[in-house]
């Protein structure tokens, strides 16, 4: 049995669970789950009452690892290469009301795409397909005051091209967003 207050509460181990004794008005949560925009807090709530009566709740909170997202649409499916191609850039606030004038920084990588053959624990090799994205090209856009930008970024060579949308909130934490385009 250990005490645990990375939630800002105080935990009482046992075994292989958590179970809270205390939990203050303010949880604070860092996001390091796998999600890149959000993670989901799942909370098991068990309360024993003087009778020894048990009343038991599940809830789930949705923890946004920015107070900004940003959105990114390409109006250009495929483009010549060595054209621009056209981005629509948004920043959100968590409720999806647009954030004005915000700095959104762009980044256009090659992708290239490996097929690699592995070898399975069963003996067999299979095949699998692995993308290797090479930084092109980066720039930025600022959002007016509707949350919105176009902008337009180079495609210099043939094939497929991620273009990666990031804003940084107050607290320095980035959301990201992503499209692709092809030159043909």
């Amino acid at each position: 049995e250990s005490t645990d207050r990375r939630l800002g509460q105080s935990m009482r181990r046992v075994g292989n669970r958590a179970s809270p004794t205390h939990l203050d008005d303010g949880v604070i949560v860092e996001c390091r789950g796998r999600h890149a925009v959000r993670d989901l807090l799942a909370l098991d709530v068990d309360v024993t009452d003087q009778n020894n009566q048990v009343v038991s709740t599940r809830s789930s909170v949705v923890i946004h690892k920015s107070k900004i997202y940003a959105g990114i649409a390409s109006d250009d499916y495929v483009v010549t290469p060595g054209k621009n191609a056209k981005m629509r850039v948004i920043t959100l606030d968590t409720e999806g009301k647009a954030v004005p004038n915000q700095t959104v920084k762009m980044q256009v990588f090659l992708r290239e795409w490996n097929t690699i053959r592995k070898k399975g624990v069963d003996g067999e090799y299979y095949y699998g397909n692995e993308a290797k994205d090479t930084l092109e090209h980066e720039t930025s856009v600022t959002t007016g005051s509707d949350g919105k930008a176009v902008a337009e970024v180079p495609v210099p060579v043939g094939g497929e091209h991620r273009v990666v949308a990031m804003v940084t909130d107050s607290n320095g934490r980035q959301s990201k967003a992503g499209t692709s385009v092809y030159a043909w």
